[in-house]
This record gives C-alpha cells, sequence and structure tokens, in this order.
C-alpha cells in the first residue's frame, strides 16, 4: 500500500474522496429532512446517529466506515498520512437523493484547498457511483440541463438545508473545477442508472463482481435469477442487476420530496418504467458504455449470506482494500 501511496503522489494525487452507496447514510428513508428539517440542530443530531448506527451494523459491508478510511490514509501514507476523506450523503434509494448528493459532492471538492492541477481521485460504491455519473454532468463545460436539474433538486433540498443556495451556486463553478482539478473516478458495483459526461472526468474505471455463466456471452449476468443463488452470490454481484433505471423508490409521505423526485425523473428517465424492469434487468447488461470496466470473480462468499451482502459488499471489505488500489494506481497513473 505504501508503495501505491508512493504512485499516488508521483502522479500528482492530492486527495482521495469515498463516496458510500445506498442505505448506509445519514438519512436512508428521508425522515429525518421530513420531520426535523425545520429544526437544524436536531436534524444533525439524527443525521450523526443514523451514520453511527450504519456504521456500526454494516462495518466495512458494503460501506465506508471512519476506521476504513483512517487505516486506508495510513497504509497509503506511511509516516505522512494521505488525504482520504468521505463524504456522507443520504444514501436514499430516488434521484432527489443522489441529486442533492452531487451537488453537494461538488461544493465540498469546490472547498478543497488543493494547489492546481492536483488530482483527486473518487471512489463511489453502488449508488455512489451514481452520485458520481451526475457529478460529471454538471462538470461539463456545456452543462447542458443544469438549471432545470438544480431547480428540481432545491423544491425538496431547501425543505432541510439551510445552507442549499450555496451550494447550488458552486454549480457553475463545476467547469472550472474540472479543468483546475483533474478527477479519476473509481466505481465499485454501480448499477447501470445515469451516463457518465466524458468531458466531466479525466479517468474512469468500474469495477464489477462477476462469474460468468454458461448460456451468454461471458461479460454478460448468467441469466434469470434464483433466491437460493441470490443469497449465495452465485453469480457475482445481484444488486448491481436489480438496481438499475426503473427501481427507483421515493415516498409520497413528503410532498416535496416526491414532486423534486418525479422533475428529475422526467430529466434523468424519461421513458424508463417500472413495469419494464423485470425485462430490462433480463438483459443482464454488466458493462456501462463509457470508461474500462473490470469483470472480478471475488470468488464464492464464506460465512453468512449478509456478510457478501448478495455479492454487493465484497468490494469494501478491507482484504480488498491492496487489490482495488493496486489495479487503480496501474491503469490510471503508470499505464502509457
Amino acid at each position: 500500500m505504501l508503495a501505491v501511496g508512493n504512485i499516488f503522489k508521483g502522479a500528482d494525487v492530492g486527495a482521495i474522496v469515498l463516496i458510500h452507496g445506498t442505505f448506509v447514510g445519514d438519512d436512508p428513508w428521508g425522515l429525518a429532512a421530513m420531520i426535523l428539517g425545520k429544526r437544524p440542530t436536531w436534524f444533525r443530531k439524527a443525521c450523526i446517529w443514523q451514520k453511527r448506527l450504519a456504521d456500526r451494523v454494516m462495518k466495512d459491508r458494503g460501506n465506508f466506515p471512519a476506521q476504513y478510511v483512517a487505516q486506508l490514509s495510513q497504509m497509503l501514507g506511511g509516516a505522512s498520512p494521505f488525504p482520504v476523506s468521505r463524504f456522507l450523503w443520504s444514501s436514499m434509494n430516488n434521484h432527489v437523493g443522489r441529486a442533492v448528493a452531487a451537488v453537494r459532492l461538488l461544493s465540498t471538492l469546490s472547498a478543497l484547498s488543493l494547489p492546481p492541477g492536483k488530482r483527486i481521485l473518487l471512489c463511489g460504491h453502488s449508488h455512489g457511483g451514481n452520485v458520481l455519473a451526475l457529478l460529471t454532468n454538471l462538470l461539463s463545460p456545456h452543462q447542458i440541463g443544469v438549471g432545470p436539474f438544480v431547480d428540481a433538486v432545491a423544491g425538496y433540498a431547501r425543505t432541510y438545508d439551510s445552507h442549499w443556495d450555496t451550494h447550488a451556486n458552486r454549480v457553475g463553478e463545476g467547469p472550472q473545477l474540472a479543468s483546475t482539478h483533474p478527477l479519476d473516478l473509481v466505481t465499485l458495483g454501480t448499477p447501470i442508472r445515469y451516463g457518465f459526461e466524458t468531458s466531466g472526468y479525466a479517468n474512469l474505471l468500474h469495477f464489477i463482481n462477476h462469474r460468468p455463466g454458461k448460456l451468454r456471452p461471458e461479460y454478460r449476468f448468467a441469466g434469470p435469477i434464483a433466491l437460493g443463488e441470490m443469497l449465495t452470490a452465485h453469480h457475482g454481484d445481484y444488486i448491481h442487476q436489480v438496481g438499475i433505471a426503473g427501481s427507483n423508490f421515493t415516498t409520497p409521505l413528503s410532498r416535496p420530496l416526491w414532486r423534486s423526485d418525479r422533475r428529475l425523473a422526467k430529466q434523468l428517465s424519461a421513458g424508463i418504467h417500472f413495469g419494464s424492469l423485470p425485462r430490462r434487468i433480463g438483459l443482464g447488461m454488466r458493462v456501462p458504455e463509457e470508461g474500462q470496466t473490470l469483470l472480478i470473480d471475488y470468488g464464492l462468499p464464506g460465512g453468512r449470506w449478509w456478510r457478501s451482502g448478495m455479492g454487493h459488499a465484497e468490494y469494501t471489505h478491507a482484504e480488498q482494500m491492496l487489490f482495488h488500489f493496486e489495479q487503480i494506481a496501474h491503469r490510471f497513473y503508470l499505464q502509457t
């Protein structure tokens, strides 16, 4: 890991940011925002409590706990810890949750104190990778459709985030951020949902837990999903298959959230309906249109089924840390 850290430093990587996926964030069901949004102090405390609970229960299963971040920083930097942080977001499984996260992530990156030219390496697990996809569209020099996108998000975000306008105003600085700090993006088991904007990143790499079947090309999902095989991750990452576009989950209990999510759906998933989800899952798509994809056979998981999370939690296990970062160093910074 120290050798990898030296490669990162030689490539002018100035910071690493880890982005967790769905349901392990600080407001996974949006309840804190809905109930306590008008009481900022209570809302923040509720978010802190929910994230601590997620870290305690999930640990490194589909999650980047604080201990993981500290360990990665120390192992990459040795005597001088490498700048590693984690970006926390609600982790709601809907458009508005990921859209709010993308705007806030852009604002967070803009506030980093890095010399011009320093690269930023961002690693997103599960739908954290789709937060990165939305981010690249905010970083485009053309920013087509960004205004309506931010307006759609604002109707919900303003109900609980008193700093939202500050975050939203920084969206206009997105193209400058991308030109000042090359962004290298890594996704871990990210379901295919949103498109990446080519001009919004420097490098893009996808890791997918995949075990080929016999009846399809080796780069496609093996076939029909059976519950027993799903629990044992027989063909790799099953959440990567079922979490694709159309699997959105929102709630009518919060009218601002519902309205914002409906507006975003018209922009982000026009023509895609829940009823067509089984057919699209059946297509077995593993490889996104952009970036380089590594189909990795992580092996059949041992122990209880929840340790693997149906093949979706393998990526963030601490014992996989060296493998992933060696691959990142090789494919981003050592290739000629």
